[in-house]
């Protein structure tokens, strides 16, 4: 509990403890000495330089705030930029791979064709350059005496060719039966009818190495008197070889 007091003065002493209390304002110059002029100059240049030194804290770093902003733009920037380059570049090294993959097919596809053109052009020169035999129409003669038949059969060959035949062989076979003919200038004709040059594989011009051509045949015949089948003569190239 709290008991709170009060005292009650009388009006006369209040009014005589007024009067003694109350002053009259009497105006005082205070002259400082040169000392404590001296102190509040330091203390006030003290002060200003502390605002100045404040202020120009205050300019740096707002400048290094504002600086520190566009380095922060300009690297941004710049990052875009690396991107952007990054990826240009990285496009460039697909394009370059691509470019240099198809170069080197390119290139494989023309070495082929190079030693196609190579193996054709040897294989031309080597014909155009190698001998060509033709067999000119052959010559056959039939000679009777006493009963005996003498044939000569004769053939000439000449090289069409760029180079010389070195060795050049032919081979020929006959094989002799009987003729039956009225006379020995009936085989004779008969001879040269069935060794007509038309009938010659490529007009005149043989191609090595063939297989046998035949260049003459005498075909079985029926006889004249008698009706007996007569046999063949038959003659025909069974090889040749040019070198």
């Amino acid at each position: 509990m709290m008991t709170a007091c009060m005292t009650l003065a009388s009006p006369a002493a209040a009014s005589a403890q007024t009067s003694q209390e109350t002053e009259f304002p009497v105006p005082v110059r205070i002259v400082p000495d040169k000392l404590s002029l001296q102190e509040d100059l330091r203390q006030r240049s003290a002060a200003e330089r502390h605002d100045a030194l404040d202020l120009e804290a205050q300019q740096r770093s707002a400048i290094a705030t504002e600086r520190s902003a566009t380095a922060s733009e300009t690297q941004l920037w710049i990052g875009w930029l690396q991107l952007i380059v990054s990826v240009i570049g990285a496009l460039g090294l697909v394009v370059t791979l691509l470019l240099t993959w198809a170069s080197t097919k390119a290139a494989a596809a023309a070495a082929k064709a190079a030693l196609n053109a190579n193996q054709l052009a040897r294989e031309n020169f080597i014909l155009d350059q190698r001998p060509w035999i033709r067999l000119e129409r052959p010559v056959i003669q039939l000679a009777e005496h006493r009963g005996t038949f003498a044939i000569q059969f004769s053939v000439e060959a000449a090289n069409l060719g760029k180079t010389p035949a070195k060795e050049t062989e032919l081979h020929l076979q006959i094989s002799f039966g009987k003729i039956v003919t009225p006379s020995v200038e009936g085989v004779e004709v008969n001879a040269h009818s069935v060794a007509n040059p038309g009938t010659w594989r490529n007009s005149h011009k043989i191609v090595f190495p063939i297989p046998s051509s035949v260049v003459f045949r005498f075909r079985t015949v029926p006889t004249t008197s008698g009706g007996s089948v007569s046999q063949t003569l038959s003659g025909f190239i069974s090889r040749i070889t040019t070198l």
